[in-house]
């Protein structure tokens, strides 16, 4: 993962001393907080899931198709966190003789635990580019693959495919080829395929606002 970084940052870096009259690629080095929300695979006994801030990070390159059109391929190494409460816990010294239930304070009834999924994601896509201006927009539209990190001696799960949506504003001031931008993005990844749905293998919806450098060349 540092070697992948190292590499975009080094790339990015010779941009710098590239000279183009009219810019036909872009390199960007993306950074920002997601939230991952399951959207499907609702289980008995799974109990409740809610979704914390995580982070994302990446580098994606770009290259014109025409006037207001790119291609783009992509690279993210996202962490997703999330808290699992287990369903209503009974005990057997809660029932009385006759089976009626009284519940005792003093006993836990929910289990609540934290949960770290670590992931790599790869994707293609099409970028609609507003006017040229100090201030610009645009809107992205991808595919692609999420390939889940397990921990050593896990068994590994399927790649699942994934696909995304969102826009951008860039601030662009000088001539020299350098923007900031903000994009917030909603990528949503599919269940893994043949599995039984459970809280390893659901779908996910994934929210993310992304803020990096991009330079033009």
């Amino acid at each position: 993962m540092k070697k992948l970084l190292s590499i975009a940052l080094v790339l990015f870096c010779g941009t710098l001393v590239a000279q183009d009259a009219t810019p036909q690629n872009s390199l960007a080095i993306v950074v920002g907080p997601n939230w991952a929300e399951k959207v499907a695979g609702k289980c008995s006994g799974c109990g409740s899931y809610e979704g914390k801030i995580g982070y994302t990070l990446g580098f994606e390159y770009a290259n014109n198709l025409a006037a207001r059109w790119q291609v783009k391929f992509g690279f993210r190494y996202s962490v997703f966190n999330a808290e699992y409460q287990s369903d209503y816990i009974t005990y057997p010294s809660e029932f009385d003789a006759d089976g009626n239930y009284t519940p005792d304070p003093n006993l836990p009834h929910y289990v609540t635990s934290k949960h770290t999924d670590r992931a790599l994601q790869y994707f293609t896509g099409i970028r609609w580019l507003g006017l040229p201006r100090v201030w610009s927009w645009y809107a992205d539209a991808e595919l692609g693959i999420t390939d889940f990190m397990e921990p050593p001696n896990s068994p590994r799960t399927k790649l699942r495919p994934s696909f995304g949506a969102g826009f951008g504003l860039a601030w662009q001031p000088t001539t020299s080829g350098i923007a900031i931008f903000v994009q917030p993005t909603a990528r949503y990844i599919f269940s893994e395929p043949g599995s039984v749905f459970s809280r390893g293998s659901s779908a996910l919806l994934l929210p993310t606002i992304e803020a990096g450098i991009r330079r033009h060349f």
